[in-house]
């Protein structure tokens, strides 16, 4: 796909280059936490893996629902996970562990597909997995009954019932179908997140993430070679990148002198990109890094950060060791070209005062959101916009500092971007 991009570089603005900064990430002993990360600050929230059990996608259009993955066990010891099958029962009430066919996998790949979408047929549009959509009433309906295998060592089934009208509608039960429980998860309550959570422990849904996060460093399963020529599902800590984050790998690098501009074509919005095997396990030595490899990542405000593992600890600590560098602010200058165009933003420089001037050509973009962000990618003002088809004007007011800064006009996932100087 041929792309148009602009790339406003930090060094005509300030006229330095920012140092290359050495954080660590844990996940704890025995790999016992799932840990939010954001890379333009670095801050880090760490969730217990035994806090949630599955987790629903709540983004406008998404159906994903995952099962935990994180166990928190190491070699030698039984791993206290949460294991989910599915089955050909469809009647929730007779529905019996006889019956299981197999058991299911997040696959990493995308937010809007987890364990319990995997088993759905690839002829099928309509297919789910745990539910097919009915495009008469844009509802999803359930296909299968599940059954889960938690910590504890108790069995529950488990039926997704619906999502209708952005609310899932699920119920589980003992296998006898004594002390069966329903529950609603309304996908409006977790606004900006990408997933709602759930613990059977405590029959709780959970709001676990941080408003803003990157990655995110956890456990999970993989498709691995077995040696024989098959696949086996192994366990393994790795890095997976949020909705709206893509990531570009750079292999057989200098991590000194490798420029993000040369894989512009490369950046994928595939959540396992950073993956696991940016190191590597030898018996003799312990585990090694991946030394002639970064990573360019591209967060949902349009930074782009070097990111170079240094170290991994294994499952005595848990801790990573990365280096990042910010390398600017990267858009695609035809972004919007299908919903607006012809940004104008005056006067530049400005004292605080700004007019911005622009076409709005499409009748869905009713409101777009505006955004000033600075040299460090940090958004530092914010608001939503009402626009109209044809010609938009807007005056906003600001008692920013004077500095170099970008505007961007976002409608979706798309995006409009200026630079814009202030002078106070």
């Amino acid at each position: 796909m041929n792309q148009q991009y602009i790339f406003l570089l930090v060094l005509l603005f300030t006229g330095y280059c920012l140092e290359a900064q050495v954080e660590e990430v844990s996940i704890g002993t025995n790999y016992s936490n799932q840990v939010f990360y954001q890379i333009q600050d670095g801050s880090t929230t760490s969730i217990a893996h035994e806090e949630w059990d599955i987790a629903f996608g709540v983004a406008p259009q998404s159906a994903g629902i995952f099962v935990n993955e994180g166990v928190s066990a190491s070699f030698g010891t039984q791993a206290p996970e949460v294991s989910v099958f599915f089955s050909i029962d469809e009647d929730f009430s007779t529905a019996d562990t006889l019956n299981i066919i197999e058991q299911v996998f997040n696959p990493e790949i995308s937010w809007e597909s987890g364990a319990f979408n995997s088993i759905a047929s690839a002829d099928n549009p309509f297919d789910l997995g745990w539910g097919t959509y009915n495009p008469s009433n844009h509802t999803i309906n359930s296909n299968y009954i599940f059954f889960i295998h938690l910590r504890s060592g108790i069995w529950r089934k488990l039926e997704i019932q619906s999502l209708a009208n952005n609310i899932y509608s699920f119920r589980h039960a003992n296998l006898d179908g004594t002390d069966e429980v329903n529950v609603q998860i309304t996908k409006g309550d977790f606004t900006g997140k990408t997933l709602a959570y759930y613990s059977f422990a405590s029959n709780e849904v959970k709001d676990l993430e941080p408003v803003h996060w990157d990655l995110l460093f956890t456990r999970y399963y993989s498709p691995l070679d077995d040696g024989g020529g098959g696949i086996i599902e192994y366990q393994v800590a790795g890095v997976l990148s949020n909705q709206n984050v893509a990531v570009a790998q750079a292999d057989e690098v200098n991590p000194l002198t490798v420029s993000f501009q040369d894989y512009l074509t490369e950046f994928q919005d595939t959540l396992n990109t950073i993956g696991h095997d940016w190191k590597f396990f030898d018996f003799t030595t312990g585990w090694s890094i991946q030394e002639n490899q970064v990573f360019f990542v591209k967060t949902a405000a349009g930074s782009i950060w070097q990111v170079q593992f240094l170290d991994f600890s294994g499952s005595s600590s848990g801790i990573t060791t990365l280096m990042k560098s910010y390398e600017g602010l990267l858009v695609n200058s035809d972004d919007l070209s299908d919903t607006s165009d012809d940004l104008s933003v005056f006067p530049n420089p400005s004292n605080g005062v700004i007019n911005l001037h622009w076409t709005v050509n499409s009748a869905y973009s009713q409101h777009q959101k505006l955004e000033i962000v600075d040299a460090l990618g940090k958004v530092v003002y914010h608001e939503t916009i009402p626009t109209q088809i044809g010609m938009n004007t807007y005056q906003l007011s600001t008692a920013l500092p004077s500095g170099h800064y970008y505007l961007r006009i976002q409608d979706g996932q798309a995006q409009i971007v200026r630079p814009l100087i202030i002078t106070q």
